[in-house]
């Protein structure tokens, strides 16, 4: 899960909440854990005071719905994929 959290926010970093979106269709039953994910690790970080870290997930979480409505347009692929980064 951690690992496709960031393969996302590198995706939506590199090309944009399309790009994210598109991710997010090959995989759409982690969506939540994954913005729980996100949630969490921001949390963690602002309590760390890891301002640097924390600025990816929360750019993450602001975007969420953005990323969500994009996937929605792919289409879903059914179940989980192996992703290839």
């Amino acid at each position: 899960m951690w690992e496709a959290l960031h393969h996302m926010i590198r995706r939506l970093n590199e090309d944009g909440e399309s790009a994210a979106g598109e991710l997010l269709a090959r995989m759409p039953e982690k969506g939540e854990p994954l913005r729980q994910l996100a949630y969490h690790l921001y949390t963690l970080c602002e309590r760390n005071r890891w301002a640097e870290d924390a600025r990816a997930y929360n750019e993450l979480i602001g975007v969420w719905h953005a990323i969500v409505t994009a996937s929605h347009e792919v289409g879903h692929k059914g179940e989980s994929l192996e992703l290839d980064f």
